[in-house]
């Protein structure tokens, strides 16, 4: 077999694994600046948290009487980072200024986290 391809495949494996490591440490970054705390999984109840709750993505909780809002990463903080409705919405219009979500997948993701309704239980 011709090393060539086989090198330029592993390469181009390599590139993909770097920009999904920076996209989500450009997430991480966004969500830091919109309020977001990073809770670290050094005790049972946030490693469960961070084991269970879907991976790089909202999940939306009510903790303590209020809505919150969790994103898991497992792999580069590992932590959970906790934020409140308004800190979900500061992230979402970083994303947008940022370039990285239009006006409708913002929607999207906010039909995604909080039901179709787009409004919070």
């Amino acid at each position: 077999m011709p090393k060539a391809p086989l090198v330029a495949a592993c390469g181009f494996a390599l590139l993909l694994c770097a920009c999904a490591s920076t996209n989500v440490a450009n997430q991480e970054n966004l969500l830091i600046r919109a309020g977001f705390r990073p809770m670290p999984a050094t005790t049972p109840e946030w490693m469960t948290a961070l084991k269970t709750l879907p991976k790089y993505n909202f999940a939306r909780q009510t903790i303590d009487g209020k809505q919150t809002y969790l994103f898991a990463d497992p792999r580069i903080c590992k932590c959970v980072y906790v934020g409140s409705a308004q800190e979900f919405a500061a992230f979402r219009q970083l994303m947008i200024d940022q370039g990285l979500l239009t006006n409708e997948e913002a929607m999207a993701t906010l039909d995604k986290v909080n039901g179709p309704s787009g409004h919070s239980e």
